[in-house]
């Protein structure tokens, strides 16, 4: 505007010098000169300092004042510097609108009167070259003032969608560099305040679970404050999400009852909400309002706030799934702790007191507390882990918890969630500071309730579903470690028992071994006596003796030999091992033969044919001749007692590489397979009527699995009832360190 001023005057001022000759040179010249000076140094500040109402005035006022000056020193009324003021005028409406017309034409029309009383006029009479002039100034003052407010209100209208686009530009940017739900809101609210007055701002947000509005950021006056959802303005929130539109009223009362919305106690005046909408979904209402004056907001507000809301939507979403990401893997994680902390062979009470830290990072609460319930032989619920009680409480608490939440919880066996127990009849608290939202879970095991867990909160928000649910399995995975706990504690208990059963059988063992071995070792000596009298008496050494007493003394002399040769297979089962200096290399081939040998007269009296299947090329090994011999003599005893007659026992050995194999086969009555585990026990029998008819007290297998593991092998059998038996045994070749 300056520099289109200085052209003018500067064309005007150059015309003026021909015209008026050298007279007014040194005045235009002047004027020209303190004008450029003034509108350059004018320019200049507004450029390093910005817009100033003093330079505003300076550059009027200096302006005017130059033109009146140069009407003056030229011609007055009549002076061709007169469509200055035209300029004058146009200038002052282009930067300012009607407001610096009409400021101008005023400033223009004092200029004339300032130019009438100095007097100098030409042609016309002067009042009426005044008239005139004053009527151009006016009407180039109206249509300026108009066209120039257009110009101001296109610039500002242009200015004001730059701003809001480059504040929903940098609102985009901001809320969704941001996850955090907290820091995201107040991002919002920041952002929403470079283009409107958000002193009374909040967002509320639909919760799916209880399809119930929640305020997590509301500002009242510039603070921010934490409210509930039952707010006084909360149907005008529903409303918006109910119809899906924003919601502008410009006066509460009025317009509120139009909608058919209640009034309340404490309205507001002028209330503008806009919903947030996530593909067909509404999540929220974003809201300004002021408490003091009406019609505070127009469409245009209410088109900024819906597209700041639109923006604001998806960020929210992205910060709930988030959040929601975040708190599964938490959930998941404390589940895991939970589980490995719990899930061991005992639980003792300071892990489950550990449950309100292993909980709090997923679910916030004021007290915890964890019941054992006791049907027998009274029924009871033991409180064994509190946060948040005194020891009067805990102690009051525990008596009453059968007529209160925990009791309910345990007779219905299902979860319970109260968001306000002031309203809930079903229990009533004897503590004045009762907590405002309670959650209980069942401690549920197979078809048994073993407790309880409760969670407790003073104030809101309430428990939700998700708490519910967490909080049921922490509680199905704690009543496992509680019945684990118990289980453990009951066969701890029976594996004492147990040990001390096995402790006192151990000792009465010791006392028959030790019963049974002097019994042994007392029988002996005078057994040796009797059958050294009776073979005396049978050689004739003490008189002859009729057939009859002769018959009669070898039976004698058969049983005392048998029960000397129990005893000595009883002293043999007490010390089976064997001493260095019984080891000798040995060929079991001979041993066996010799077995054999020994065993013709018995399986002859018996009818039974023997047979041997013995290579010559065998190895020998290294054992005890004559505890092997035994082997082979108890082995052959049993299969020819237990043969039928007409039968055959066969003697097998061969090499398996490390050691020697021998198998003892006979044809027999066979042993059941339920008998075959218990078949090489001391004194076992498997029919003992068998036992007595044959003779035998279960001592010869013993004696014989006994023997070879002493030497570093091992005994079992194969049989099948009613098809014979095959007892095998087998002895190492080589003793650790030597070589056979």
């Amino acid at each position: 505007v300056s520099f289109l001023t200085l052209a003018v005057m500067t064309v005007l001022g150059a015309v003026g010098v021909l015209l008026g000759g050298r007279g007014v040179v040194i005045p235009l010249v002047t004027i020209l000169a303190v004008g450029l000076v003034l509108n350059l140094t004018i320019f200049w500040l507004e450029r390093r300092r910005g817009p100033s109402r003093a330079r505003e005035w300076i550059a009027h006022l200096g302006n005017l004042a130059l033109i009146t000056a140069g009407l003056h020193f030229s011609w007055g009324l009549s002076s061709p510097y007169f469509p200055l003021y035209l300029i004058y005028i146009v200038t002052g409406a282009v930067q300012y609108g009607r407001r610096g017309a009409i400021r101008c034409v005023a400033l223009s029309v004092a200029s004339l009167l300032v130019l009438l009383a100095l007097g100098r006029s030409l042609a016309l009479e002067p009042l009426v070259r005044l008239a005139v002039n004053v009527g151009l100034l006016l009407l180039t003052g109206i249509v300026a003032g108009v066209l120039g407010q257009r110009h101001i209100d296109t610039v500002r209208a242009a200015e004001r969608r730059a701003e809001e686009l480059a504040v929903l530009n940098e609102v985009g940017r901001a809320i969704n560099a941001r996850l955090e739900m907290n820091h995201l809101l107040e991002e919002i609210r920041r952002q929403t305040g470079r283009l409107m007055d958000v002193s009374n701002f909040y967002v509320a947000l639909l919760d799916e679970e209880t399809d119930q509005l929640v305020f997590p950021l509301f500002y009242r006056n510039g603070r921010r404050e934490e409210v509930s959802s039952q707010r006084h303005d909360e149907r005008f929130a529903e409303h918006v999400v109910r119809t899906r539109k924003p919601l502008l009223l410009g006066c509460v009362r009025e317009e509120a009852a139009r909608l058919g919305l209640e009034g309340f106690d404490h309205p507001c005046r002028s209330w503008l909400g806009v919903p947030m909408i996530i593909g067909e979904k509404v999540v929220g209402v974003i809201t300004v309002q002021s408490y003091d004056r009406p019609n505070v907001f127009d469409n245009g507000d209410a088109k900024i706030l819906q597209a700041i809301a639109s923006q604001a939507a998806t960020a929210l979403e992205n910060a709930r799934l988030y959040q929601e990401t975040r708190r599964q893997a938490e959930t998941f994680r404390v589940l895991a702790e939970v589980s490995r902390r719990l899930t061991r062979p005992t639980v003792p009470e300071d892990v489950l007191v550990q449950l309100p830290d292993l909980l709090r990072p997923v679910i916030s609460f004021d007290s915890y507390g964890l019941y054992l319930y006791q049907a027998r032989p009274v029924e009871r619920l033991y409180l064994i882990a509190t946060l948040g009680l005194t020891p009067e409480e805990h102690k009051i608490a525990e008596q009453t918890a059968l007529e209160r939440h925990p009791g309910w919880v345990v007779r219905n066996r299902r979860t319970l969630r109260v968001e306000d127990t002031r309203a809930d009849d079903r229990i009533h608290y004897i503590r004045p500071r009762s907590p405002r939202s309670v959650l209980y879970a069942p401690l549920r095991y197979e078809d048994r309730c073993l407790g309880a867990i409760g969670l407790g909160r003073f104030v809101s928000p309430p428990f939700s579903e998700a708490d519910e649910r967490l909080l049921q399995a922490v509680a199905d995975q704690a009543a496992v470690a509680v019945e684990n706990a118990r289980l453990y504690q009951q066969l701890k208990e029976r594996a004492e028992q147990l040990h001390q059963a096995y402790e006192e059988l151990q000792a009465l063992n010791r006392r028959r071994a030790e019963f049974v071995q002097d019994v042994s070792h007392d029988l002996r000596t005078p057994l040796t006596f009797i059958k050294s009298y009776v073979e005396l008496v049978l050689q004739g050494e003490l008189g002859s003796l009729t057939e009859q007493q002769r018959e009669s003394l070898k039976i004698v002399l058969d049983k005392t030999r048998l029960l000397t040769q129990m005893a000595e297979d009883i002293i043999m089962l007490e010390h089976p091992q064997l001493g260095p200096e019984t080891l000798m290399p040995a060929s079991l081939p001979d041993l066996a033969r010799a077995a054999l040998q020994g065993a013709e007269a018995a399986a002859k009296n018996a009818c039974i044919t023997l047979r041997a299947e013995i290579p010559d090329d065998l190895p020998r090994v290294w054992a005890d001749p004559r505890r092997l011999m035994q082997v082979f003599d108890n082995l052959l005893s049993n299969a020819i007692k237990y043969s039928p007659r007409g039968g055959t026992v066969t003697v097998s050995i061969k090499d398996i590489g490390n050691a020697l194999q021998v198998a003892v086969r006979d044809e027999g009555i066979g042993i059941p397979k339920e008998a075959q585990a218990h078949i090489f026990e001391r004194f076992y029998q498997v029919d003992p009527s068998r036992s007595r008819r044959f003779g035998g007290v279960g001592l010869g297998l013993a004696i014989v699995k006994e023997m070879i593991e002493a030497h570093g092998g091992k005994a079992w059998v194969e049989s099948e009832a009613g098809r014979g038996s095959t007892f095998y045994f087998t002895v190492p070749k080589r003793e650790v360190g030597r070589e056979v």
